[in-house]
């Protein structure tokens, strides 16, 4: 398919992109992600992109205007026409919601009128979450590559996500060691085996926790040993080096390894020989070693610096949970297996408000114990950590008292005045509401500092 076609298949399986081509291959365009929503159904919806073209209308019957893209999001708590994106003269984004019954929300703050849009905007439609990015044409690609055929167990709704994995495809069929660096928790091993998954080697994929043995014994579960090599030793024990012949040998926590250890593995990487204990005859083995670390790279990094350069010395990164927010809603129906839980809509818009620390493997556990605690029901706010519900009052919090309903100064600034006719698509009575001020004095403000309205105005024929 071309890189200008359009996917909206009718058959609800099928991932859909819609994409005008404005982005080209080289340019960048404003997308809209659909995650997911608190409601499940069956058969289970597919993830959707909408690129922006004069505007996105959203809505379970929108009004398709001249130069706009149709985001149809189903179900009776969505309006017919529920919100819009639209694109302002000084070229950011706004969101505006169109007097819905159940509302719009941005970052967790209800919009009343009209929100300003950054990349990684979270938006709340009624029980939909949607993500705003900002995206060029190779990511684009990358993500409908995803989407046909994922590389490993959930595809990633990301974008810059998605061509990192495109690149990861292109070095599994090489032989190359690589490192993979991210925060505990990203999935580091899961990417291990997607690497060895799409590697074509015919051998088994072992793995080992650098972290969780002592030096020796992790020496001799490596190299294994022959007999009579120790007091225990009463039969010859292949290590995992022996046992991932022809095919790949993950080692996570590299970084918790030992100097000695980490200069016994750079012998083998460069000879892929090595020799067991007891044993008098080297052995040579085909075997692509993976490599992973928690740790920062610099002059205080554990690692032996010849090691890192023998995997390439830019170790790869895992991004954490937190900067891929629109991976929440696949990973957490991935995560739901069969169980198919719905949410209450505030707690569904909580999981994406929250940083995620504990990155995937945290937000694993979080909806499998919410999972149970639900029972037969729905998953509210009480059956999350309370975390959560911290998370979604202080975004709240924040917005009341970024403005609080008082002006930054005794008179905003230029910059402050354009910021707030931006955020409110020009709508003067809104600003002086915000500013906890008479619109004649706002108005009076926006003439003595040239600042005119209308260029932020949208108006809703446009």
């Amino acid at each position: 398919m071309d890189a200008g076609d359009s996917i909206d298949s009718s058959d609800d399986t099928q991932p859909r992109i819609v994409r005008p081509g404005s982005a080209g291959r080289g340019g960048r365009a404003a997308i809209l992600i659909w995650s997911g929503t608190a409601e499940p159904r069956e058969p289970r919806r597919p993830p959707e992109l909408w690129e922006l073209r004069g505007a996105i209308e959203i809505g379970r019957d929108p009004k398709l205007l001249p130069g706009a893209t149709r985001a149809h999001l189903p179900g009776p708590a969505v309006s017919r026409h529920h919100a819009r994106i639209v694109r302002t003269r000084s070229g950011g984004y706004l969101l505006q919601d169109l007097g819905s019954l159940n509302g719009t929300s941005v970052d967790g703050v209800r919009v009343r009128g009209a929100r300003a849009l950054g990349s990684g905007s979270v938006i709340a439609v009624a029980n939909h979450v949607l993500v705003f990015r900002i995206a060029d044409g190779d990511e684009l690609e990358a993500v409908r590559t995803e989407l046909e055929v994922p590389f490993g167990p959930t595809p990633t709704l990301s974008p810059a996500l998605a061509r990192q994995r495109r690149e990861l495809r292109r070095l599994a069929r090489s032989p190359l060691d690589l490192l993979l660096a991210g925060e505990t928790g990203v999935g580091k091993e899961v990417y291990a085996e997607a690497l060895h998954a799409a590697s074509g080697r015919k051998g088994p994929f072992e793995a080992i926790n650098c972290a969780a043995l002592p030096d020796n014994l992790l020496e001799s579960e490596l190299y294994g040993y022959a007999r009579g090599a120790h007091s225990t030793a009463t039969h010859d024990k292949p290590g995992l080096i022996e046992r991932a012949a022809g095919g790949t040998l993950f080692l996570d926590e590299i970084g918790e390894m030992a100097p000695a250890t980490q200069a016994k593995l750079l012998r083998f990487l460069q000879t892929r020989s090595f020799t067991p204990l007891g044993a008098t005859q080297a052995l040579h083995l085909d075997v692509r070693v993976l490599a992973a670390t928690n740790r920062a790279l610099g002059p205080e990094t554990p690692l032996r610096a010849d090691l890192v350069a023998r995997f390439g010395s830019n170790p790869i990164p895992i991004p954490p949970l937190r900067d891929r927010i629109e991976d929440v809603g696949p990973l957490a129906a991935h995560f739901m297996r069969d169980r198919r839980r719905a949410f209450s809509a505030e707690a569904y818009q909580a999981l994406y408000l929250y940083s995620w620390p504990g990155n995937v493997r945290e937000l694993e556990t979080v909806v499998s114990m919410s999972s149970v605690l639900a029972g037969d029901g729905a998953i509210d706010l009480r059956r999350l950590p309370a975390v959560f519900r911290r998370a979604l009052e202080a975004r709240q919090r924040e917005d009341a008292t970024a403005w609080g309903r008082r002006p930054p100064r005794a008179t905003p600034t230029p910059a402050e005045l354009t910021r707030l006719l931006e955020q409110h698509a020009g709508d003067v009575a809104t600003v002086a509401r915000t500013l906890g001020r008479q619109r004649t004095l706002v108005w009076r403000w926006l003439r003595k500092n040239g600042v005119d309205p209308r260029p932020f105005r949208v108006t809703r024929d446009s």
